[in-house]
C-alpha cells in the first residue's frame, strides 16, 4: 500500500529522506496550499514512523497505533461500493465491483423486492446472461447485448 500512496505523493516509489520526526508533521491546509492531508500521506507517515520505532526499539517490542482520521472520500477498495464506480448501462467498459452478502433480515430490504434474499450474493456489474439495464425494452437489450459481445471478443 505504501508504494501506491509514495507514487501518488512523491512520483516514485523509494522512501524519501527523513530530516524531522515522522511522529510530529505540520502543514499548511486548504486548497492553495499543501491540500488536505489524506490517506496516501498517512500511508507515508505511518511507514516512516514504524520504521523509526523498529530503529529504535528493535522488533522486541509490540506497537499499537491509533489513528483520529476518517478517510471516507479519500480511500477505498478498488473493488468498493462506489457509486461512482458502478456503470448504469450495460456494454462498455465496467470497474470490477466487488460482490456483497446480504446479511440483513428481510425486514431491511423492505415488502417490496422481490428478487433479493437474506445469504444471496448480489452482484454489481452486469453478468453474461443478465437482461440489462431496467429502462431498456427488449429489442434494445439484446442490440446492446450483442453490440457488447462484438467489442469484447
Amino acid at each position: 500500500m505504501s508504494e501506491k500512496s509514495a507514487m501518488k505523493c512523491q512520483g516514485k516509489t523509494g522512501k524519501e529522506e527523513l530530516n524531522n520526526s515522522p511522529f510530529e508533521l505540520y502543514f499548511q491546509y486548504g486548497t492553495n496550499k499543501e491540500r488536505h492531508w489524506n490517506f496516501d500521506q498517512i500511508a507515508l507517515q505511518f511507514k516512516d514512523c514504524v520504521d523509526c520505532f523498529e530503529v529504535l526499539h528493535g522488533k522486541e517490542f509490540k506497537s499499537c497505533w491509533i489513528f483520529d482520521h476518517s478517510c471516507g472520500h479519500d480511500r477505498g477498495r478498488e473493488d468498493g461500493l462506489n457509486i461512482s464506480n458502478m456503470g448504469v448501462k450495460g456494454g462498455g467498459k465496467q470497474a470490477t465491483l466487488c460482490d456483497s452478502k446480504i446479511i440483513a433480515d428481510n425486514e431491511f430490504l423492505g415488502p417490496h423486492n422481490l428478487l433479493l434474499k437474506v445469504k444471496n450474493i448480489q452482484q454489481f456489474n452486469f453478468q453474461e446472461g443478465d437482461d440489462g439495464p431496467y429502462y431498456l425494452n427488449t429489442i434494445q437489450r439484446d442490440l446492446r447485448k450483442n453490440n457488447v459481445r462484438g467489442r469484447n471478443e
